[in-house]
């Protein structure tokens, strides 16, 4: 079995060489083989140069160099020359934990009777304040199954996954239905392509396999400080609004969009808690969310936080007012505090 490993670039050269030795040592049984396909997308701190020095080093791996497009050119350059019978999305500044994982993924894969269209992975976060020490990490061991069934029952059921890089896909059911990233959706991109996805899966598999290591840091999109760049991520979040409800219109599961919805309104608050504005320009936000109807936040499979949220967003001056504790206090002291404690406790 021949499996393609997708891996966008942007400017992560840093992080570059970590992620691309993760795959290079992937053991692999007889008669597989891997397709590691690279995508340089404009990058101007060496990455380019990076990956042409993998190239001409191992015979597998592929470079392509377009201009700056974004992430979903990238991914979709990459899918028109993909040959593997999955792909696999891999972000250049994440990286692959165990030395064993693609082979014991690809015996699933090839034992199935009923063809897998999605296996999903979960993953282990990182953090740049530490260091990531993958020699205590052995061979991955047994994988437990969390679901089995059609793309829909997983959506009905609350099982869904938009991380893109969880999931290794048959490309055959990608080609059939034409799909590609949406290059105009500049956030949670990964998302509209896998709600396409599931609702024409046969058979999507989800496991507790931690497989993926997700690398968090300051620089990236998800998790930038950047005053503006944090608004701009909250601007993209109510711009893919319509084409994410015309996907769920899809599946016509009032309760799976509900749940969606539900989401969507979170991350949104979540974000709102996150970046320092003025009181005008965050009440416009809640007042723009209310609007679209994402506020106040659904009640779907109940928690603490939804009606956190939804109290605050009744009062935006006091929700505004909350924001302040929350960065300066949760996010500046808190937090780290509880990642530092952590890593003691587990490493």
């Amino acid at each position: 079995m021949k499996l393609s490993v997708i891996i966008p670039v942007y400017n992560c050269a840093q992080y570059l060489e970590r992620c691309l030795d993760s795959v290079l040592r992937q053991r692999l049984d007889d008669g597989d083989e891997l397709q590691i396909i690279t995508v340089d997308d404009g990058s101007t701190d060496g990455s380019g140069a990076i990956l042409d020095r993998y190239a001409t080093e191992h015979s597998n791996i592929q470079v392509i160099h377009q201009p700056n497009q974004g992430v979903s050119a990238a991914r979709n350059h990459a899918l028109d020359v993909a040959e593997g019978d999955y792909i696999h999305c891999v972000d250049g500044d994440d990286f692959l934990i165990y030395n064993n994982s693609y082979q014991k993924l690809l015996v699933m894969l090839k034992s199935a009777e009923i063809p897998i269209d999605v296996l999903y992975i979960d993953y282990v976060s990182f953090y740049e304040d530490y260091a990531v020490q993958l020699d205590q990490y052995k061979d991955l061991g047994e994988i437990e199954i969390d679901f089995d069934g059609s793309g829909r029952e997983c959506c009905h059921q609350l099982f869904f996954r938009g991380f893109a890089c969880g999931s290794i896909t048959r490309r055959e059911l990608i080609e059939e239905l034409n799909l590609r990233f949406d290059t105009h959706v500049h956030l949670s991109e990964d998302a509209l392509f896998n709600l396409e996805l599931y609702n024409y899966a046969k058979r999507v598999v989800i496991t507790k396999a931690p497989v993926y290591g997700y690398y968090r840091h300051s620089s990236s999109a998800t998790y930038t400080k950047d005053k503006k760049k944090l608004r701009a991520v909250i601007d993209a979040m109510f711009d893919n609004l319509p084409p994410t409800l015309a996907v769920l219109d899809l599946y016509d599961d009032p309760f799976f969009k509900q749940y969606r919805m539900k989401c969507h309104g979170c991350a949104i608050a979540k974000r709102l808690l996150r970046v320092p504005l003025p009181f005008g320009a965050f009440r416009s936000y809640i007042k723009r969310g209310f609007k679209c109807g994402v506020f106040p936040v659904r009640m779907v499979n109940y928690k603490y936080a939804e009606v956190c949220y939804n109290i605050l967003l009744k009062h935006p001056l006091l929700f505004w007012l909350f924001s302040f504790i929350y960065r300066y206090v949760f996010l500046s002291v808190v937090r780290p505090l509880m990642i530092r404690i952590g890593k003691l406790l587990f490493r």
